[in-house]
Formats: structure tokens, C-alpha cells, sequence
């Protein structure tokens, strides 16, 4: 299960790599689901126009790339996945959560203006609404029966902040010049954090 499938990129790239498992998506847009109905190439995975807290079914893997985050409810969302997990599956995620270190060792950082019109940026813009740490993740996920197995910061890994933005961060408009383009300020937001650290 693919829970929040965008455009149904992930789904395409494993089906044509592993034909015979059965794949399906959910995804709360209709114009995502549109796109995949209407653009994508023949497939034989299904999409479910609907919240990825109410799989239909039961899953031996269920895999979240960047969207776990939008979770309007975090222990609902793992519930639900953890119910319809086959005994001895697995769920993966890959996504942005919020650093261990956060607020503890960067207090100052954490209070500054910059830091408080970023985080609120990339949560408004972003719609990250379950921007926890990996701890914070674990202890929710043993509540609901399911383990941290293994927890790999790929950013730190593969030097996003020095090869992709160079440990350079930008600077956020002022509020009143956001307009609509809040999903482009929130990745915005997203690359301050995770420059300063306060993001893995």
C-alpha cells in the first residue's frame, strides 16, 4: 500500500520492477487520482480516492514517502495502518521530521524570528501536520503495536544541506507578500530548517 501516492510515481516504478505483487494507492486529491486514471501509462495497480486512514484490505507492506506528515492525526493514521498490517509486515517511511536535537541543544536557535517564521511557514505552507521526532514517532508506533526497527537520517547520509543547498539557507518574504504560493514557501521553510539542523 502506497499511503499518500501523489501522482502514482512510487506505484509505476515498482510495478515495473516487481510485476507480480499487487500494488494500491490513496490519495485525498482528486486531481492526483484524475492524473493517474487519465495521463499515467496502462497499470494494473489500483488507486483509492480516499484518506490513507482507511486502507481497504489487509497489507504486508505499507510505504509513506514524504506524506506521513500530512496527517491530520498522527495516532489515528497509525492505527489504522497497524489493523491492516498482515502479521510479520512491515511499514516504511521516508519524510521530514523534526530533529532530536530540537529544542534542547539549539534554544537559542529555536526562539529566534527566523526559526518561528520558518517553522510556521513550512507547516502552514508544507501542511506538515505530524512534524514530530523519530523518538515521538516510536513511542506513538508502539502504541499502537507496531516497532521502530530502524531510524536513518538519508539527509544527513547523503549531505543534502551541503550538496544540494550548499549550507546555504534563503530568506522567507515578509508574511504579508506570501500571496498563494504557500506550498512553494513551505519547501521554502523546509530547506531553513533543515540547513539549521532542525530538520532530518
Amino acid at each position: 500500500m502506497d499511503a499518500g501516492c501523489g501522482i502514482g510515481g512510487g506505484l509505476l516504478w515498482l510495478e515495473q520492477r516487481e510485476s507480480q505483487w499487487q500494488l494500491e494507492g490513496y490519495t485525498v486529491s482528486k486531481e492526483q487520482y484524475d492524473f493517474i486514471q487519465q495521463e499515467l501509462p496502462p497499470h494494473r495497480f489500483r488507486v483509492f480516492l480516499r484518506s490513507y486512514d482507511e486502507p481497504q484490505g489487509s497489507f504486508n507492506a505499507i510505504y509513506s514517502l514524504e506524506a506521513l506528515i500530512h496527517s491530520p492525526d498522527l495516532p489515528t493514521t497509525l492505527k489504522a495502518w497497524s489493523r491492516h498490517l498482515q502479521s510479520g509486515g512491515i511499514v516504511v517511511l521516508i519524510d521530514d521530521f523534526r530533529s532530536e536535537a530540537w529544542p534542547a541543544q539549539r534554544k537559542e536557535l529555536v526562539g529566534s524570528s527566523e526559526i518561528q517564521a520558518a517553522l510556521g511557514m513550512f507547516e502552514r505552507g508544507w501542511l506538515a501536520k505530524a512534524f514530530v521526532t523519530p523518538a515521538r514517532l516510536a513511542e506513538l508506533a508502539h502504541e499502537h503495536g507496531l516497532r521502530m526497527v530502524a531510524n536513518r537520517d538519508i539527509g544527513a547520509e547523503y549531505d543534502v544541506v551541503g550538496r544540494n543547498y550548499g549550507h546555504n539557507a534563503p530568506r522567507l518574504p515578509q508574511e504579508r507578500d506570501w500571496g498563494k504560493h504557500q506550498g512553494w514557501l513551505g519547501a521554502m521553510a523546509r530547506r531553513i530548517l533543515t540547513v539549521r539542523g532542525l530538520v532530518e
